[in-house]
């Protein structure tokens, strides 16, 4: 069963897949294989999957979840501010006295810019249900979880 739906982000989506300007920002589409593995986290369906690696997609894994989504293509898209940020072990405002002196250099490094994709942007994606007992829910979680 093939059904077409509206994809609106309720919060800010980052995942930096060009660099332009020095800044590096996210491509207007949501990917394939980040919804099936969210819709599959969300519904508590094969947990044992690892949903966080920098690996490729397991595709074996991603057959038995018995959905397939497409790719989220943009209907209506507004960027992100352009964010400043910064990398190191303190970086996120959890400054630290021993952290500093033990690395005895400036605290923040990587300086770099970032822009996202703004809540309230939306997006269409079409999902094939092998399983029509399957009930989606009102709410798909496609950030990164842990646990």
């Amino acid at each position: 069963m093939l059904k077409h739906y509206k994809i609106t982000l309720l919060s800010p989506l980052f995942s930096y897949n060009r660099t332009e300007g020095g800044v590096a920002s996210t491509e207007p589409f949501i990917g394939d294989i980040a919804l099936d593995y969210a819709l599959n986290f969300n519904l508590a369906m094969k947990r044992e999957y690892t949903y966080q690696m920098k690996d490729k997609p397991n595709y074996e894994e991603i057959k038995e979840f018995g959905f397939f989504w497409t790719i989220g293509r943009p209907i209506l898209v507004e960027k992100t501010p352009i964010y400043a940020r910064k990398t190191s072990e303190i970086s996120d405002y959890m400054v630290r006295k021993n952290i500093i002196e033990k690395m005895g250099k400036g605290l923040f490094k990587n300086y770099f810019h970032i822009q996202g994709i703004k809540g309230g942007s939306i997006f269409e994606a079409s999902l094939w249900i092998n399983d029509k007992s399957i009930n989606l829910p009102k709410k798909i979680h496609t950030k990164n979880r842990n646990g």
